[in-house]
């Protein structure tokens, strides 16, 4: 891992949904899992992630299990036993790694991408670790092109120049797709820019 800062914790796993609940629990200084259970439905998470309610409550025993989060027991006024869930300085580190690592890949991993980005709001993550993970992104995304734009010159020679639009489609639609995406985090490395003023 080359980010300035980060704990070698790459030898911990995070499942898609453990990275979720994660990053969720890294919101606030202490929180309820019925509060976890709110944001995913406030936040629609069921829509653009894997996580399933009933998954919830075994995930949080495995993050407490790998000492990623502490729970406290508190009793309520109605003498009901409540859990109170924090994030450890482990679990924040290796949030942090697999938030960058994820960033710092090509954009077409889709779910674990989208959640990644979302944690970008966390303030145990500086701006420039930000930028520098966008930029990774960006670079393998032009590489990507390139090889594309490659591929579809080789299509020149067999189909002559211009290959059919079966062929051709697959290339440009990819190549299309591939440039939005560099548009994307180019702006965004801006506007973490314009926040750093």
């Amino acid at each position: 891992m080359m980010f300035s800062g980060l704990l070698m914790t790459s030898e911990i796993r995070l499942s898609h949904v453990a990275l979720a609940v994660l990053g969720l629990v890294a919101e606030k200084d202490e929180c309820y899992p019925y509060e976890l259970l709110k944001k995913i439905e406030e936040r629609e998470m069921r829509n653009w992630t894997n996580i399933g309610q009933s998954s919830i409550y075994g995930v949080l025993d495995k993050l407490e299990g790998m000492e990623l989060i502490q729970t406290k027991i508190m009793t309520s006024e109605q003498n009901r036993t409540l859990k109170l869930l924090t994030i450890t300085e482990k679990g924040k580190a290796v949030l942090k790694e697999r938030i960058l690592t994820i960033l710092s890949q090509d954009m077409y991993m889709g779910r674990d991408w989208d959640l990644a980005f979302s944690n970008l709001k966390h303030d145990f993550i500086s701006t420039e670790e930000k930028i520098e993970a966008l930029e990774k992104c960006i670079q393998i995304l032009i590489e990507n092109r390139e090889t594309l734009e490659k591929r579809m010159e080789v299509g020149k020679e067999v189909f002559g120049e211009k290959p059919p639009l079966h062929f051709r489609g697959l290339f440009i639609h990819a190549i299309k797709v591939i440039g939005a995406n560099i548009e994307f985090c180019q702006e965004l490395i801006e506007e973490l820019k314009q926040e750093r003023l």
